[in-house]
């Protein structure tokens, strides 16, 4: 008879799949599967945690779950000892013939004796991939909090003058966090990055390092992080320069990334794709027409469109990787690097004429 580990192992090596692949697309760590194959189950958190990745291994590899179960009670029930009632002797029966009625009688009662038996000490049948967890309130007492919390747990978060509260609401395809009035959704291994007070400033980090799709059962490892970054200086009054500012210019320094170059300025417009959270604020300079300032807390898969600018606009965001930012005119299309994840950012893009009166569109970086 084939063994649980060796099925399992034959099974993946059969279709060509390494550890590695699996985990990566099943979210079970590598330790876990190489745990089930070579049937070292004492690594497994609890019952529940080995059954439930024992079901989505089987599952992904095709196998029939109800059969690799049957090998996996199979042996675990050779490893148990034989029940001591098992190895006692029935008591003899009196002679039916020489006391038939004190015989019925006992007969009777060792039946019904025996069923109560039975139904008291039976072994308890445990729903598989089925755990009742009370929902656990959690405090950040650090800068950092790590734990495996469950659908129901909250991790309350002290900031400023106020506190935060995350929930873990779900586990399924990802994991699910709710703050404030919204929802964020986490793959594995993803850094989301939380403004709590709505000021373009990251102040929190969240990352989901372990979990196993669609089973909540098993909980999902976070890790919250408070970030702590200064807010960026900007100038109150942003004015058109007639040419190239120096980078000593002023108590700021400004780099400089040449986008495009023309005779003559032209309108242009700038597309703005969110892979990601982001907090942006963006306005127009240098028209009157259009002073006033925008902002907006953007979620994963949002876009936001800024047509028509003549001179210049000005952007400052919370997160610039998770901001994808394109700038369209004259023809032509450039995508911009605006910087690394969690990194705030306060950039210009903008028309300025050099010595021989041509133009250029930049990107100045405000460092």
């Amino acid at each position: 008879m084939a063994s649980l580990g060796n099925t399992l192992k034959s099974a993946r090596e059969s279709r060509g799949y390494t550890l590695e692949q699996v985990s990566n697309e099943t979210y079970i760590a590598e330790r876990y599967l190489q745990a089930l194959e070579i049937e070292e189950f004492s690594i497994f958190p609890g019952e529940s945690y080995l059954q439930g990745f024992l079901k989505t291994y089987s599952e992904y590899l095709g196998l029939n779950v109800q059969e690799v179960f049957s090998l996996y009670q199979s042996m675990r029930g050779e490893q148990e000892a034989v029940p001591t009632e098992l190895l006692v002797d029935k008591p003899p029966q009196f002679p039916f013939r020489i006391i038939p009625l004190i015989l019925l009688g006992l007969a009777i009662l060792a039946a019904v004796a025996g069923l109560v038996y039975w139904i008291t000490n039976r072994p308890k049948r445990v729903a598989p991939f089925v755990e009742i967890h009370q929902p656990v309130q959690w405090t950040l007492e650090n800068d950092s909090f790590e734990r495996r919390l469950y659908p129901g747990d909250s991790l309350t978060v002290p900031y400023g003058d106020h506190s935060y509260e995350f929930r873990l609401t779900g586990i399924e395809d990802t994991v699910t966090v709710a703050v404030l009035d919204s929802v964020l959704n986490l793959a594995l291994n993803q850094e989301v990055p939380v403004d709590l007070d709505a000021n373009g400033i990251n102040d929190v980090q969240i990352i989901v390092s372990d979990f196993v799709k669609n089973e909540p059962v098993t909980g999902a490892f976070l890790q919250f992080k408070i970030v702590h970054i200064e807010a960026p200086v900007e100038n109150s009054t942003p004015v058109m320069p007639s040419s190239l500012p120096s980078p000593s210019t002023g108590t700021n320094t400004l780099t400089q990334t040449i986008i495009f170059s023309s005779r003559n300025p032209y309108p242009f417009a700038i597309q703005v794709i969110f892979q990601n959270y982001c907090f942006l604020r963006w306005e127009i300079i240098a028209e009157r027409a259009r002073p006033d300032r925008n902002e907006e807390f953007f979620q994963k898969g949002r876009e936001l469109n800024i047509q028509q600018i003549q001179n210049g606009a000005r952007l400052g965001m919370s997160n610039a990787m998770a901001a994808r930012v394109t700038v369209i005119g004259g023809g032509q299309e450039q995508t911009l690097d605006m910087g690394t994840a969690g990194e705030v950012v306060v950039a210009e893009i903008r028309w300025v004429r050099d010595d021989d009166n041509h133009y250029r569109l930049v990107l100045l970086r405000l460092e």
